[in-house]
């Protein structure tokens, strides 16, 4: 998954992609999907190599389809962009997925990001934690105030989901999770790889990529941070929810 801001120009590369026989492609097609009218593509959209300028904060997906005489490849190529406005001061926390088995983020897959304060207790507890549920908490500490917002929740078609925390507590620590929900409470459910990313005053101070959750319900308990930094510690931790 890719990071920008609205405005940004996103390069994208044909370069390796196949036809149906697997050998290197002679006719390259590149098509907006999320959203469907986006930006054009310079030179063009049948360009091997092309560009273009994303648009309003939310997700922005594009599909290569790939040929050459022997027929189009088996599966399109997707371009996954998180497009947020970090306009404002603070940490930003970014999700987005897609599923393991063809690369698509395209389809009904529910994954959630969570915050929590401290390094133990309920995820979805009251006063401290955010998630889709409690979006926007204030949390005290003393005369102090912090105020997490959850930007943007999604619920299917690969993310992002955006969780803005303005400024913390640089005395505590706190906690970063995924959550794959499919509505199914199917064990089984269909693998989707994970891509996080912590971003801070234009710097990615973590990222994560390709993170498997192998099942509904399966949570993942990513990483801790804590002080002005912030300092980021991974965790990795994998359990199956039950909150």
């Amino acid at each position: 998954m890719l990071l920008a801001r609205p405005g940004d120009t996103i390069a994208c590369s044909g370069a390796g992609s196949t036809g149906a026989d697997g050998a290197s492609a002679t006719t390259w097609t590149w098509t907006h999907v999320t959203p469907s009218e986006g930006a054009p593509f310079t030179p063009s959209a049948t360009a091997r190599d092309a560009s273009y300028a994303v648009g309003e904060p939310g997700p922005e997906i594009v599909r290569l389809e790939s040929g050459n005489a022997a027929g189009d490849a088996c599966e399109p190529e997707w371009v996954q962009t998180a497009v947020v406005d970090r306009s404002s001061e603070g940490l930003f926390i970014v999700i987005g997925w897609r599923a393991e088995a063809t690369g698509s983020p395209m389809g009904s897959r529910d994954v959630d990001v969570y915050l929590r304060r401290g390094e133990t207790g309920l995820w979805r507890g009251s006063g401290t934690s955010v998630f889709w549920q409690q979006r926007a908490p204030t949390w005290t500490r003393g005369e102090r105030l912090m105020n997490p917002v959850l930007v943007q929740d999604s619920i299917r078609d690969g993310g992002p989901e955006v969780l803005h925390v303005p400024s913390w507590f640089s005395e505590e620590t706190f906690s970063v999770g995924v959550h794959y929900y499919t509505t199914t409470n199917n064990a089984s459910a269909a693998p989707v790889l994970v891509d996080l990313l912590l971003v801070r005053d234009g710097r990615v101070v973590h990222r994560s990529e390709g993170v498997r959750l192998g099942g509904d319900q399966q949570f993942w308990h990513a990483v801790d941070f804590s002080g002005s930094s912030p300092t980021v510690t991974p965790v990795n931790a994998f359990s199956r929810f039950t909150e």
